[in-house]
């Protein structure tokens, strides 16, 4: 690859099938390389683990991104390896301010705790606010008391004390839930039983609009969330390849199975009707699962998602900026 390449040019290729035969390290290389080095709108946003479920893949992370306003960084979801994705995007996470959490499943907040931690240790001196659903609070409590000993240690070789810098604001319902002279955060319940609440965050910046869905399935309160959005990033499932999970697993009953995945994430078949209903210019497709390393899928993905919508869609990589 020229080492002059834009991200614009890397990025209108990730959109198109051609671009995944680079390879999934190389890509996420190449993005990270023009991090620092290529001119930025005011608003930006960077995919920084675009895999979904508990199960650990090959090339990808666990769901997280982070919108970046004026250097100012707000991060959503903490997937497992949340701090070292970061890293790779160019954030320090000593500057770190703002996590929003769509909900409490281990993919979206297993990466939550050691960040915090390390972030503490990168120069962090706070506040940390944190705004996620019940019972966050008490979860980050229970934390705090479990690496009390570690963090005693710590302090008495010269870090500060930073338990009372991290802020959690338990959400229970939708609306503005956050706003700065950078930014307004508004939230939306969206559908992901059996857990409830769980939330969609839609990002108006000074200069464009993101929404992220969080898990749900198709949700009329994330297309009223998202009408009119520059960018929806939006959980996807390929529903055969599910099948082919759930009938690789001894025991496990397909029938219900495929309920539940039906009934509380989104396919391939619904998210162009969603983006479509939304109006919104950009789809970018993430939290891709079961099977998010298979090269087929973003093929798969593309062909079926393209039957309704027009509009441009990309099927997201770590460290993709949109």
């Amino acid at each position: 690859m020229k080492t002059g390449m834009s991200r614009r040019g890397l990025l209108v290729g990730a959109g198109t099938a051609v671009s995944m035969t680079m390879g999934g390290g190389l890509w996420r290389r190449a993005c990270a390389e023009t991090v620092a080095a290529t001119p930025h709108p005011r608003t930006r946003a960077i995919l920084l683990g675009t895999s979904g479920g508990p199960l650990v893949k090959g090339s990808r992370y666990q769901t997280s991104q982070v919108v970046i306003v004026d250097d100012h960084p707000y991060l959503i979801d903490c997937g497992d390896g949340v701090a070292y994705r970061l890293v790779q995007a160019g954030v320090k996470l000593g500057n770190l301010r703002t996590i929003f959490i769509t909900h409490l499943h281990s993919d979206h907040i297993g990466g939550y705790f050691p960040l915090v931690e390390e972030a503490w240790q990168s120069g962090m001196n706070g506040p940390l606010d944190v705004y996620a659903p019940p019972p966050m609070q008490e979860m980050t409590r229970s934390w705090f008391d479990t690496i009390r000993y570690e963090m005693n240690i710590r302090i008495q070789d010269g870090f500060p004390p930073f338990e009372d810098h991290v802020r959690v604001h338990e959400i229970r319902e939708g609306g503005t839930v956050f706003q700065d002279a950078r930014v307004k955060v508004t939230a939306a319940v969206v559908h992901h039983p059996p857990i409830a609440p769980a939330f969609a965050f839609r990002f108006d910046g000074p200069d464009r609009s993101l929404v992220f869905s969080g898990d749900t399935s198709k949700s009329d309160a994330l297309i009223e969330l998202a009408k009119d959005a520059d960018v929806l990033v939006h959980e996807v499932e390929d529903m055969a390849m599910v099948e082919k999970l759930i009938r690789s697993m001894p025991g496990r009953n397909l029938e219900l199975g495929l309920k539940h995945h039906y009934e509380t994430h989104t396919s391939s078949e619904e998210v162009g009707k969603i983006a479509t209903a939304a109006k919104v210019k950009k789809l970018v497709l993430s939290h891709l699962s079961p099977f998010a390393d298979d090269p087929e899928l973003p093929d798969l993905l593309l062909k079926t998602v393209r039957k309704d919508f027009s509009g441009e869609i990309v099927v997201g990589d770590d460290l993709m900026e949109i």
